[in-house]
């Protein structure tokens, strides 16, 4: 019996150590570990939640969050540091020098490549698309199926189009605020959305959303029932708006992207997104995104062979078809075959959807940072409105040829400034393939590395040997490290002069640019958000001009989630006819 009682408490006394060894264990994995040799906040390193108190108290100052890494980043005297977001794992490594950035995107794509942070993120949205695999050869041939729907053809047969069609509709729609406004200013948030999502979904998918022709009967038809609605006496407050009912398309995308941005400002997105999806109206959302997209495809199907068998050219309506020509000419190619993978429905559904929200809210959000920058800066906007009317004397004559056409050095100048200000993507995320080296620091494999893709004052900014230390296949000759030296002292001002020579000539390589990414990764529908940024701000500009907002309408602090979405995305047009 005594045995018994002992063996009993020598049972009870191991399972005891084994439980305080195991709680010992956890406590040492949960605090942070860092990188040897990288710089870090003591502090930080000692907590349990690493850097996370020090960042809520930096917002609860009252600044924004994005700021959060420069400040470190200056505190530290370093251009590259960790910081501990998360209990049982690995410290995070924020490089903030530009030069640097655009050295590993450019050349080292071998030794960085795509971090599982960004493929963890996506990967419930779209889990076959090109965004979320790493450069190998299957990447490069998925991405070569869509090759022709950023060459020159393409975008002057139908984006171009498409889109000076939905922005003369836009200025309609600005028209119809206006009168009811009555000079107050208005959000344009959703106006840019909506029509930033008609102009891609008709040239990726060839039918027509008429958000913005939607908006404008529901408004129009508001306002003549209900009379013009009662604003508010001060000039200054925000006006309010007939209430409009949009398609139920265009609300399915955006509660899904709200779902996207949700899951990208949790600490867990795998785990918030799985709960997100058991919502009834998610999983009404994405059945009505899937079905409408699939039937898209189908029909492209259909079209494609119904011009084969006809041998006719008259398919080649949208981006599908192109996808769909493509495949067809390298299957008559042996060589090329080999080059390209046929996709599959969930590749190519995956592929548009992807396209669909980020091409829309990438450019929406660009767009509301143009109207903000330009409102904020009337000297640059009198001399840009200036240019075009010389350019465009007949402006009730304008198209879309005379704009992409007609060289104005200063509207070049002045969307390369409005678009390196927005930094709306402000970092992309790489995980080193193999044990590495960034700025002198030894860069261990499987470390992610978010790199600043911001051109501005403190990513020129020259710490101490990081120049000397800086490590890149070009070294010396690079691009990037050149021009860093020779950037003007004034880089978080909007100059669009910058960009221009002494003759007045626009310099595309006067300025670091990584808004758009670079290398192979750079971003895939760069030339046609660039064609639509164009050809909308020439209308507004010829237009409207953007008047002067009141400050509690006009902060340029930005909302958390996938882009630096501004927070307030207000104006105040009067009409120039």
């Amino acid at each position: 019996m005594l045995s018994f009682v002992i063996a009993k408490m020598i049972n009870v006394w191991l399972l005891f150590c084994l439980i305080l060894l195991a709680a010992i264990y956890a406590r040492h994995r949960a605090y942070p570990r860092p990188y040897k040799g990288i710089p870090h906040s003591a502090q930080s390193a000692r907590r349990l939640l690493g850097d996370i108190p020090d960042m809520i108290q930096f917002v609860k100052d009252g600044n924004d969050p994005d700021d959060f890494i420069s400040h470190r980043c200056r505190k530290l005297n370093s251009p590259i540091i960790q910081l501990f977001f998360m209990p049982f794992s690995s410290p995070l490594i924020f490089l903030d020098d530009i030069g640097e950035s655009e050295n590993i995107v450019s050349t080292r794509t071998r030794e960085l490549d795509r971090a599982p942070m960004t493929v963890k993120t996506f990967l419930p949205f779209f889990s076959s698309a090109s965004i979320l695999k790493q450069t190998t050869p299957e990447w490069r041939a998925q991405r070569r199926l869509w090759k022709d729907t950023m060459g020159q053809d393409f975008l002057r047969r139908v984006a171009a189009p498409e889109t000076y069609k939905v922005a003369v509709q836009l200025m309609e729609l600005f028209r119809l605020k206006i009168n009811i406004a009555k000079g107050r200013p208005f959000s344009v948030r959703t106006d840019f959305n909506l029509c930033a999502l008609d102009v891609i979904w008709a040239a990726f998918l060839g039918s027509e959303l008429h958000g913005i022709r939607n908006e404008i009967r529901d408004l129009r038809g508001n306002a003549q029932d209900n009379g013009l609605t009662r604003q508010l006496i001060s000039l200054d407050s925000p006006a309010a708006m007939p209430s409009t009912v949009r398609g139920e398309l265009y609300e399915a995308i955006e509660f899904l992207n709200s779902m996207l941005n949700l899951s990208l400002t949790s600490w867990l997105p795998g785990w918030y997104h799985w709960i997100l999806r058991q919502l009834p109206r998610y999983r009404r959302c994405w059945a009505l995104k899937t079905k409408i997209i699939d039937d898209h495809i189908q029909k492209a199907r259909k079209r494609f062979a119904a011009s084969v068998s006809q041998n006719t050219d008259s398919s080649k309506i949208c981006a599908i078809d192109l996808v769909f020509c493509r495949e067809q000419s390298a299957k008559a190619r042996p060589k090329a075959s080999a080059f390209v993978i046929p996709p599959t429905d969930e590749e190519m559904h995956d592929e548009l959807f992807m396209m669909l929200i980020a091409g829309h809210e990438t450019t929406a959000t660009t767009l509301c940072w143009c109207a903000k920058l330009l409102t904020n800066n009337a000297e640059s906007q009198a001399r840009l409105r200036a240019a075009l009317k010389a350019a465009f004397p007949k402006a009730d004559q304008l198209t879309w040829k005379d704009i992409l056409d007609t060289d104005i050095p200063y509207l070049d100048a002045a969307l390369e400034e409005c678009v390196r200000l927005a930094s709306i993507v402000p970092r992309i995320v790489r995980v080193a393939l193999d044990d590495t080296e960034i700025l002198g620091h030894t860069i261990p494999r499987g470390a992610q590395i978010l790199c600043t893709t911001s051109v501005c004052q403190h990513t020129l900014k020259k710490y101490p040997n990081n120049r000397d230390a800086r490590k890149s296949h070009q070294d010396d000759k690079s691009v990037a490290s050149s021009r860093c030296d020779s950037e003007a002292q004034d880089m978080d001002v909007f100059c669009p002069e910058r960009w221009l020579d002494d003759a007045g000539a626009f310099n595309s390589q006067a300025v670091s640019k990584m808004a758009f990414s670079g290398g192979p990764r750079v971003c895939f529908g760069k030339k046609f958000a660039m064609l639509e940024l164009r050809i909308l701000l020439v209308l507004l500009l010829m237009n409207f001009r953007l008047e002067s907002i009141p400050e509690e309408l006009n902060s340029m602090r930005t909302d958390p989630g996938a882009l630096r979405i501004p927070r307030h995305a207000f104006v105040r047009l009067t009409n120039l006819d």
